[in-house]
């Protein structure tokens, strides 16, 4: 059994809050604001709550009752029996990555050993109808970002398919994975993938869910999941997706959130993998074939895997001027610099610059980073 801190009984029940008519997320948001914690809006009279603009006489309704901090209760024996934990927006080691999203959960459930802060934190997802080809991309994807960058962790959704075997990859490579779940941490669904879910926490990775114990998976808790799978990580991977389904719904976030996007392409005539090549062809995705084509793109390499003669000045002397120069200015500037900046520095257009670094990037030479930052391979 574990210790709990007496103040998480309030902050419980301030999540279970969204379950008053008209009340959202966003809104739960917003009541924050108006208090200092989570209690203090226990402690406030019934008056001034029925007051609260749009939701004051629902709100007040609902506290009247005592039900959220009776439920609570329930909720923090069921959390002391079973070594979960749970992690309130306002709590310091809430995870940054997550934070940042404006339809971040208030509160979440957590049971494992995996820090959900690590260095690096991809998630992969695609369609529950996996192919050959899905499942060859994912676990050689998972498998070598192990070989290239082990600080890397996998977040995925435990369901059939390319999630499942995103999370099974993870556990088989040592990489640390979560599971993130569109329901309670009371069960596991699907049931089939409940060894997983032990193999994942015996491998030091982790369970997590938004939901209160009891609330079973529907369609409408998948898809709050897949906000969490998006808001968890620096990049997600679609390695397999129809043009329907939760995978484009988690690309969706992805973007909203302002994260990397990157997706397999498939056969034209994959409808597996139709979803991919649409993201791929509307350039709201990247297009990567392997793990080195991802950390390439998100400017990930780790030093270690370096070859000995990237080290060394490269040699210039066969190039055309113009691309001798930009590569020039790029060794000068290691951070990287952007179009703009490299017009700036050698006086010439943006548009003159774009199709000499389309071709050193086809070259090898050099690699396009996010925020259109450019640096020397």
């Amino acid at each position: 059994m574990i210790s709990l801190d007496p103040t998480l009984r309030y902050k419980i029940a301030f999540a279970l809050l969204d379950n008053v008519r008209g009340m959202g997320i966003a809104h739960l948001h917003e009541l924050l604001k108006c208090y200092d914690t989570p209690e203090a809006l226990f402690c406030e009279s019934p008056a001034k709550v029925a007051r609260l603009k749009g939701i004051g006489p629902a709100l007040a309704e609902c506290l009247a009752t005592g039900e959220p901090l009776r439920r609570a209760d329930r909720e923090m024996d069921f959390m002391e029996r079973t070594g979960i934990r749970a992690f309130f927006i306002t709590d310091d080691d809430y995870p940054r990555r997550l934070r940042e999203c404006p339809d971040a959960p208030l509160l979440f459930y957590y049971r494992g050993l995996a820090p959900l802060d690590a260095t690096h934190v991809v998630s992969v997802v695609g369609t529950r109808r996996a192919t050959d080809y899905g499942r060859q991309m994912c676990y050689s994807f998972v498998e070598d970002l192990a070989r290239l960058l082990p600080s890397v962790m996998i977040v995925s959704g435990l369901a059939y398919g390319i999630d499942g075997h995103a999370n099974r990859a993870a556990v088989q490579a040592s990489l640390p994975t979560v599971a993130v779940l569109g329901h309670g941490l009371q069960m596991i669904y699907p049931p089939a993938h409940r060894s997983l879910a032990v193999d994942i926490l015996h491998s030091g990775g982790g369970v997590l869910s938004e939901f209160i114990s009891g609330i079973r998976p529907d369609r409408y808790t998948f898809l709050r999941r897949n906000r969490i799978i998006a808001g968890l990580s620096d990049a997600v991977v679609v390695v397999e997706s129809g043009l329907r389904g939760g995978s484009m719904n988690t690309a969706a976030l992805t973007l909203s959130y302002d994260r990397e996007l990157f997706a397999f392409p498939g056969r034209a005539s994959d409808v597996a993998s139709s979803g991919c090549n649409r993201l791929i062809r509307t350039s709201r995705a990247g297009l990567i074939t392997s793990a080195d084509d991802f950390l390439h793109a998100m400017g990930w390499m780790d030093p270690d895997s370096a070859s000995s003669p990237s080290s060394a000045a490269p040699d210039l002397s066969t190039l055309p001027e113009a691309e001798r120069m930009i590569l020039s200015l790029l060794l000068q500037h290691s951070d990287g610099l952007d179009p703009n900046a490299l017009a700036r520095l050698s006086g010439h257009a943006v548009s003159d610059l774009l199709p000499l670094l389309v071709q050193l990037e086809f070259d090898g030479r050099i690699r396009c980073l996010p925020g259109n930052i450019y640096k020397c391979n």
